[in-house]
């Protein structure tokens, strides 16, 4: 009687690729296990036409992906936009409960803290005692022309030691839209808007 031999040769089944039929199964030994990929006769990797429609539809799928990731990022540099601004709308009305219920009096716009044309300080000099504990408070994140040296934000100087209660009940346009306190400098954000904090405590896109 025929008996086979177990031993280091012993055959295992696998799925074999290659002349196999559909759903079967073949024996390798286990010398043949030890082959080379390369070297075994069936075929069981990628053809270069299958690797290149993988690629191809990769590609597509990053092309779909990529305009909907730059607007997800664009509307994130907006909101933490929006959030700076709306701090910096708490450290004037805390300087203004400081100063009699008055704005503070800056130069319009001085990214540097040097060089005022008007004597007048800059707005992040004026604050910096209510905003020292945040960082880069006055930096605008969709800020990316290197516009930020100190401020990305225009002080409306229009405002200057006006009284805050004053402006409050002040009629036509100031009060109609709540004048601007500080906004973005340049329309750094989608379609060139501008965000801006405003004279009654609100923060968000500017109409102007």
């Amino acid at each position: 009687m025929l008996r086979s031999r177990v031993n280091s040769e012993t055959a295992l089944a696998y799925p074999r690729c290659g002349n196999t039929p559909r759903g079967k199964f073949a024996l390798f030994s286990r010398s043949e296990l030890l082959v080379a990929p390369w070297k075994k006769s069936g075929r069981c990797g990628f053809t270069l036409i299958e690797l290149l429609v993988t690629v191809t539809i990769v590609g597509v799928l990053m092309s779909l992906l990529m305009p909907a990731l730059g607007s997800a990022k664009r509307k994130a540099e907006s909101a933490r936009c929006i959030s700076n601004l709306h701090q910096l709308g708490i450290t004037i009305r805390l300087y203004a409960d400081e100063n009699s219920g008055r704005l503070p009096s800056a130069e319009a716009f001085r990214p540097s803290q040097t060089n005022s044309a008007t004597g007048l300080p800059a707005i992040q000099q004026v604050l910096v005692t209510y905003s020292r504990a945040v960082t880069n408070l006055f930096k605008c994140p969709a800020d990316k022309a290197g516009v930020y040296g100190g401020s990305s934000y225009d002080w409306n100087s229009s405002l200057n030691g006006r009284s805050l209660s004053q402006l409050a009940q002040a009629p036509s346009q100031e009060s109609a839209k709540g004048a601007f306190l500080l906004r973005d400098h340049e329309g750094w954000h989608s379609r060139g808007r501008r965000n801006a904090v405003f004279s009654d405590g609100r923060a968000g896109p500017a109409e102007f």
